[in-house]
């Protein structure tokens, strides 16, 4: 298997995914300002959990080679582990060897996706598998 590639620039992620309620910007934003080296740990903690195929919770589409993927990231500014750090929505798509960075949160902020927003990464995935011919 190839190794996987993360897609987490704002602009790319808006056009494909842009209908949908989760704005990747300002989380990305938020995750930052701790310190300016966190967006290149996250994307690296991405990679490297995927590539070891260590996909998270898998919360949707688990009969298939793509699907979505909750990540659980350390938050190293307030030396908080996983358990206690962030929460990394990804869509993974294995049979095209790529990462989609969907929402990132704190959970101290937010313990869990709402309903509606489990709705729309349904609809979602629906969407991009239609879109893959799937």
């Amino acid at each position: 298997m190839a190794e996987l590639v993360l897609i987490e620039d704002t602009s790319t992620l808006t056009e494909i995914f842009d209908n949908y309620i989760f704005n990747i910007d300002s989380d990305i934003k938020y995750f930052s300002t701790c310190n300016a080296n966190n967006q290149k740990k996250l994307s690296s903690h991405i990679l490297s959990c995927c590539n070891k195929k260590q996909h998270g919770d898998i919360l949707l589409g688990n009969k298939s080679h793509v699907f979505i993927s909750k990540l659980r990231i350390p938050d190293e500014c307030s030396n908080k582990g996983k358990r206690s750090g962030y929460r990394c929505i990804i869509l993974v798509d294995l049979d095209e060897a790529i990462i989609f960075l969907l929402h990132l949160y704190s959970k101290s902020k937010k313990k869990n996706l709402d309903k509606k927003e489990e709705k729309n990464l349904e609809r979602l995935l629906s969407e991009y598998l239609d879109n893959k011919g799937e």
